[in-house]
């Protein structure tokens, strides 16, 4: 995957860019700077990406297509299996 660039997507913003790149929060703060979109440093990525998001489409930047991306990360299911499996381990050490 591409890295994100903040200045090419404010001269041609696309769904497509936010697809196809990984953005860390980083990135996502920088969006929010850019387009003067409040946030605080200690929300979690995902909330200050929803934040830009539902901004960026309220401000007709990009498309209502675009808020399915507020939810879209593909880490995220391989994060719970791990806490589930550390969580299983710890009830399996609590049983010996």
């Amino acid at each position: 995957m591409a890295t994100f660039d903040v200045e090419e997507f404010v001269e041609n913003p696309s769904v497509k860019m936010l697809k196809d790149c990984v953005l860390r929060k980083d990135d996502w703060m920088k969006l929010a700077d850019t387009y003067e979109i409040e946030y605080r440093h200690c929300q979690r990525k995902s909330e200050i990406r929803s934040a830009v998001l539902t901004e960026l489409v309220n401000e007709e930047v990009l498309p209502k297509g675009a808020l399915t991306l507020r939810s879209f990360d593909p880490r995220e299911p391989v994060e719970i299996r791990k806490l589930e499996m550390e969580h299983e381990l710890t009830l399996k050490e609590r049983e010996e």
